[in-house]
């Protein structure tokens, strides 16, 4: 309000119907209107100085009308974007009280707001039709904070090319900060980020925005233009016969083509090669599946790309349809996905019918690399770096000469480590002739403790243990040898540890005074048959020994008398033998030894293994053998035991959180026992478990299932003077 010299003026409320709305929270230059009731009402406005009236309409719908934002106060920095969700999505409008200081827009579900170069402060009005209201605090500060920085604002770009942006994102610690690429039309344009920038690819003329966004919550939008570009020809793989349905198929696959909407695929007879349209798929599903085929005939396939304009034909190979089944996998595992933390990126796919085993890779600046082959659905990829982009598929394979087919590609970002390492902490030494001393300085906010052993065998350092105080004993060194170790302390961020700052330490161990082999033999508690050529073997350890020999054959007098036998060292009191006679008994002694030389030999004993490997039976239902607190893990279990079972090379054991509505697999122990660590403080689990072996490693029978309740568990602190 203005007066007659052009200065700021007070103003009034006139009359309004106050059933429907109530006025308040006066300033020199804005009131506020609150909803009361559905309904339309007037609100007349009021010049103090004299002058024009002007009336406010203000329409009330039922309720509130529904509409929240996800963050009601935003910092920014000048000259950056940010977007707050908004919900409902369709029918929001949005604006700012002061436009010199942040500017604000709706897009779709966001409200989008570009801050201008100066400081300020303003506020952003979200509503709606219906009579919501929301409010977005919004500060724009050029003091420290994270920071996301474009290299263009918008690019031009044809269908089917590319072009690089250069992104810079620092995080609330003055770092290097993770960002990803969200585009807002994928049927125009879509992105991809790596640790230099984002690559957007054009897909069909017209414009769209690519939404970047920082781990620390930064956003900027990146407007797109598409031009018409030339599609190129696909890249097919050869037909594949499917009889894995009534009658048989054959499927088509091939590599999506850049800028193309959708393909079209024509079929012919060898007889003739006339072709005809038997289909269209759209882009992101390159595989087609022909149920039109007869036994007994060959085809041959064309695919072309489209986009208003179509791409030059490819043409495959021919194939014959034959009556006879395909023992092997025909089709892609499907359903692939799964979740990351700091360090791992768990993955899961679909069975796939045929397959023996499964093939996972992963693709790096080099391409893809085998990185595992499973009998499982599922897999942990370890020890990744935070932050990275990573992209992984699965195949189902039944030989090594066999077809297989990929997985559609899958792309995951593992979880930004937005925390300062901890520093190293000092160590300290001492060593005896069969042992090392290892202790170290308390570090604020470790969680536990990290130790490593140099490995001169493989120039690296291996995990020797993980411990919750300040000292750990070595047992595994040798007399009059030299060591090295390496310590640093983990804080727990997002269910993974990170690992800070090492520090190193090195010492020779003393000569051993003693001079006598171990004097016990080992007690042998279990032996039995775990496969056609394969069988386990425990023992029980005894005092002075190192390490364990265990001599074995199909030959009584052989092993009786070392004559031939096959022989094998292990560190562990059990061994799981392999290569020997099927369907018969084998023979074996074990005895102790350390560097002084070794024990007296047990008695011969006679393990048989099978001659068929048939379906294990369905186990009988598993018990909890023993619970508490492992020191050394920092953490309760619980011990779960079940019978052994004949043919069972291994076991499936599986757990349940939710009462035995979803079940998710812990492990393949060989053994009858499996202890679980993972579990929390007054949760109910219930277990679960199959027997398995190599013939048979996917068995159909579960047994039936034991709870365990972990109790309420109370941490308590207690200090020393």
């Amino acid at each position: 309000a203005k007066d007659s010299s052009g200065k700021t003026s007070s103003f009034n409320i006139g009359s309004y119907n106050t059933s429907i709305v109530s006025v308040g929270n006066y300033t020199s230059s804005s009131f506020t209107v609150t909803g009361l009731s559905a309904g339309t009402a007037q609100i007349i406005v009021q010049n103090s100085a004299g002058g024009p009236s002007q009336t406010v309409y203000a329409t009330v719908g039922g309720g509130t009308g529904g509409i929240s934002v996800g963050e009601t106060n935003v910092t920014m920095s000048p000259n950056s974007s940010y977007t707050v969700s908004v919900t409902p999505t369709t029918g929001v409008s949005a604006s700012s009280t002061n436009p010199s200081i942040v500017s604000a827009y709706v897009n779709g579900g966001l409200v989008v707001l570009n801050s201008a170069s100066v400081s300020g402060n303003a506020t952003v009005n979200v509503w709606n039709s219906s009579g919501g209201t929301a409010q977005i605090n919004v500060t724009v500060s050029s003091s420290g904070g994270a920071s996301l920085t474009l290299g263009m604002t918008s690019v031009n770009v044809a269908a089917g090319g590319t072009q690089f942006v250069s992104v810079t994102a620092v995080n609330n610690y003055g770092g290097t900060d993770t960002f990803y690429a969200q585009s807002q039309n994928t049927y125009i344009a879509t992105a991809y980020a790596d640790s230099l920038g984002i690559t957007v690819e054009g897909r069909n003329s017209g414009n769209t925005q690519v939404i970047v966004t920082s781990g620390s919550g930064k956003s900027m939008s990146l407007y797109v233009n598409v031009t018409a570009g030339s599609l190129a020809s696909p890249q097919v793989q050869a037909p594949m016969l499917d009889y894995s349905t009534a009658t048989p198929r054959v499927m088509l696959y091939w590599y999506d083509v850049a800028g193309a909407s959708n393909y079209e695929i024509e079929r012919a007879n060898t007889n003739d090669w006339i072709f005809t349209g038997i289909g269209i798929t759209y882009f992101g599903t390159p595989q087609f599946a022909d149920s039109g085929v007869v036994a007994g005939s060959s085809y041959v396939y064309r695919i072309r790309a489209v986009a208003g304009s179509t791409g030059p034909w490819t043409e495959t190979s021919s194939i014959y349809v034959e009556a006879t089944v395909v023992d092997y996998p025909t089709t892609a595992p499907t359903n692939f996905g799964g979740n990351s933390n700091v360090y791992e990126v768990n993955l899961y796919w679909d069975y796939v019918p045929k397959a023996s085993y499964y093939e996972i890779e992963r693709k790096d600046m080099f391409g893809y690399t085998t990185i595992l082959t499973s009998n499982y659905t599922s897999f942990t990829d370890f020890d990744l770096s935070p932050g990275t982009n990573y992209w992984y598929r699965v195949r189902g394979v039944k030989g090594a000469t066999d077809p297989a087919y990929w997985s559609a590609e899958f792309y995951i970002m593992t979880k930004a480590l937005d925390v300062a390492l901890l520093p190293a902490p000092t160590i300290y030494t001492d060593a005896s002739y069969d042992n090392v001393q290892l202790s170290w300085s308390y570090i604020s906010g470790a969680s536990y403790y990290r130790i490593e052993k140099w490995n001169s065998a493989s120039y690296t350092y291996d995990l020797l243990a993980e411990v919750s105080g300040t000292s750990y004993a070595d047992w595994s060194v040798s007399s009059n040898a030299y060591y090295e170790y390496r310590v640093a302390g983990v804080q727990v961020v997002d269910g993974s540890g990170v690992v800070g700052n090492f520090n190193y330490a090195g010492l020779y161990t003393d000569v051993n005074p003693n001079t006598q082999p171990p004097a016990e033999t080992p007690p042998i508690h279990s032996y039995y048959g775990t496969g056609t050529t394969t069988a386990y073997v425990g023992w029980y350890a005894v005092s002075a020994a190192a390490w364990y020999e265990v001599s074995y054959g199909t030959d009584y007098y052989n092993v009786l008398y070392d004559n031939g036998a096959s022989t094998a060292t292990v560190y562990t009191t059990y061994i799981d033998l392999s290569g020997l006679g099927s369907g018969s008994y084998n023979y074996f002694k074990v005895r102790a030894a350390n560097v002084n030389g070794a024990g007296p030999w047990t008695g011969i004993y006679a393990v048989s293994t099978y001659t068929t490997m048939y379906e294990p039976a369905v186990p009988s239902a598993p018990y909890v053998s023993g619970k508490g607190y492992s020191i050394a893990n920092s953490s309760i279990f619980v011990d779960i035991a079940w019978q052994y079972v004949d043919y069972a090379s291994f076991y499936i054991i599986e757990r349940s959180a939710d009462g035995g509505t979803s079940w998710g697999s812990l492990g393949t122990p060989t053994s009858t026992t499996y202890r679980d660590f993972d579990i929390l403080s007054d949760v109910t689990y219930q277990y679960r478990v199959r027997a398995a072996n190599d013939s048979y490693p996917n068995p159909t029978g579960y047994s039936g299932s034991v709870s365990y309740a972990v109790p309420v568990m109370m941490s308590v602190e207690i200090g020393f003077h």
